[in-house]
Formats: C-alpha cells, sequence, structure tokens
C-alpha cells in the first residue's frame, strides 16, 4: 500500500511540474500575442491615416480606392494555410505554422498580365482605363508609399498572430488536461491513505 502511495504522490508532483512549465510556456505566448495585437493595431492605424493624407491632396481628382482597381492589380503576397496530416487539438509547436505569407515573383505577375492583355480583346475604352496614370498620376504620393509600407508590415504580422494564437489554444488543451489528471491522482492518493493508516494501527512499530 504503501508503494500505491508514493506512486500517487509522486505523480501529483509531475504533473504539478508539468502543469507550470505549460503555464510559463503559456504567458510566454500571451505576452507575445499582446505584443503583436499593438503592432497590429497601430500599423493599421497608420495605414488608414496615410491613406487619408493621400486622398486629402489627390492628383487631378483621383481617389485611392477601389473605383480604381483593376487587372493591372497582382497580388504579390498570398496566405498559404497548412494543415498538417496528423491535426490534433494538442499539436507540437515543432510543427510548421498553419498561416504563411507566400510573395509571388514580380515577373510571374507581370506575365501573366501580359498573357491576358495578348489573348483578350480589348477596346480601346477598356485599354485607357488601364492606363497607369489614371489610378496613381504621374508621381506616386509618399503618403500612398507609406501605405504600401504599411501593408506589407500588417501582412508580416497577421500569420504570426493567428500562429500564436492557435499555439495558446492548444496550451491551455493540455493545461486543462494535465489539471484533470492531477485531480484524479490526488483522489487516488487520499483514498489510499485511510487503508494505510489502518495497516499501521494494526502493526505499531
Amino acid at each position: 500500500m504503501s508503494i500505491a502511495i508514493s506512486i500517487s504522490t509522486s505523480t501529483v508532483q509531475d504533473l504539478t511540474v508539468e502543469i507550470d512549465h505549460l503555464l510559463e510556456q503559456y504567458l510566454q505566448l500571451l505576452d507575445q500575442y499582446s505584443a503583436l495585437r499593438s503592432k497590429l493595431s497601430t500599423l493599421s492605424s497608420s495605414m488608414y491615416i496615410n491613406l487619408s493624407r493621400a486622398n486629402f491632396t489627390p492628383q487631378n481628382g483621383i481617389r485611392y480606392d477601389t473605383s480604381f482597381y483593376d487587372d493591372r492589380i497582382q497580388a504579390q503576397r498570398l496566405c498559404s494555410v497548412t494543415i498538417p496530416e496528423n491535426a490534433s487539438n494538442t499539436q507540437s509547436t515543432k510543427l510548421a505554422p498553419l498561416f504563411a505569407i507566400n510573395e509571388t515573383s514580380t515577373s510571374e505577375s507581370e506575365s501573366d498580365l501580359l498573357n491576358k492583355d495578348t489573348n483578350g480583346d480589348d477596346d480601346t475604352k477598356t485599354a485607357l482605363k488601364k492606363d497607369p496614370l489614371r489610378m496613381f498620376g504621374l508621381f506616386t504620393p509618399q503618403a500612398l508609399k507609406d501605405t504600401k509600407e504599411d501593408s506589407i508590415k500588417m501582412m508580416d504580422v497577421i500569420p504570426k498572430l493567428v500562429n500564436t494564437e492557435k499555439a495558446m489554444e492548444d496550451l491551455e488543451i493540455r493545461i486543462r488536461r494535465a489539471r484533470k489528471y492531477r485531480g484524479k491522482a490526488e483522489i487516488e492518493g487520499k483514498k489510499n491513505l485511510p487503508a494505510e493508516a489502518n495497516r499501521k494501527s494494526i502493526n505499531p512499530i
């Protein structure tokens, strides 16, 4: 019976150490998550402020919004979502990130656009609409360039934020399970204590 009690006590201690280690990891991720959220909020505010500045003094009455977007706009950064084959609620932190930003080559985007223009039977009106001067003017405003830089930085922060949040959710599950197992081990230890006490009273040393 004393062997069972010692095993139960050892299990409780091991689970307590494991829970403390998981909580330490969780606090580190929480600090990282808070920093990323703050950075994302700052970049978002800066992006909209710079865009407003660019629209405050537009060239030739041009307003930079979705009304001037056309086929020339090509995505240079794409979001890649990777789901591991053995995906579970307790994924290891060593696995590849679930979300990542991949940059596309500019030459590839230009070649795709050239093929579209060559194969398509665009009329003169459509060709004039795709004139770069109609969208950005002769000289791109500095505020619009700053808007682009803020947008690029935001695209780098968002995947890190999503991956950190997913890692926190996995740690929460592991912490709850460890606490559940520790509670069961403590109950088993308390059940064995009365039997051990009775045995000692019958056979005093």
